[in-house]
């Protein structure tokens, strides 16, 4: 299977005037539920807490957390990236741009949140988005479900039910569509619609 990957720059030259439609989507129910449940959980307490005063750990009105105050270790970022269960001086700062990167995938689509059985990856990396994904999902729900029906699911995906009433009405129009994502996966969901 071969995918023709091209820049906007490469393909500005060759495509008529371009129309930017900016269209809001809300998140579908189940992706609302599991965004609650992922910002109750402890690594993303400490990332909205850490620089309210008092300290909401030890109550203490100075500049503290990492001094006095260790990021929860039940969190499982703050598990994966420490595993020897040590803070370090940047926690819990250290796990912003991951809890970012997971919340995206909340946000684009839920089946994002498993990992792929077919891609390799990193030692640890399974693991960690396994564990994850557990967390926002709940047990069982780890494995990847790559059938048509899971994928183009709108129970799943907000963004899947406002594409699919975008597509129908540019269908009728016969106009031609273009679609960018910052990430792969996505338009792998995305072909299979």
């Amino acid at each position: 299977e071969w995918m023709l990957q091209r820049t906007k720059e490469v393909l500005s030259g060759e495509m008529p005037k371009k129309t930017d439609n900016i269209v809001f989507c809300k998140l579908a129910d189940a992706q609302r539920e599991v965004y609650a449940r992922v910002l109750d959980s402890p690594d993303y307490v400490a990332l909205r807490n850490m620089h309210k005063r008092p300290c909401y750990m030890c109550g203490n009105e100075d500049e503290c957390y990492s001094k006095c105050c260790k990021l929860d270790m039940d969190g499982v970022l703050a598990r994966h990236h420490h595993p020897d269960g040590e803070a370090c001086k940047w926690c819990p700062s250290c796990i912003g741009m991951p809890a970012m990167s997971f919340l995206l995938k909340v946000c684009n689509h839920l089946e994002m949140l498993k990992p792929d059985p077919d891609e390799p990856m990193k030692p640890g990396q399974r693991a960690k988005q396994q564990d994850f994904a557990e967390m926002a999902l709940g047990a069982g729900a780890t494995t990847r479900d790559n059938t048509f029906l899971s994928r183009g699911s709108v129970d799943k995906c907000g963004k899947m039910r406002a594409l699919r009433g975008l597509l129908s009405t540019w269908r009728l129009r016969s106009a031609k569509v273009l679609l960018f994502s910052y990430s792969t996966v996505m338009l792998d969901i995305l072909e299979d619609m």
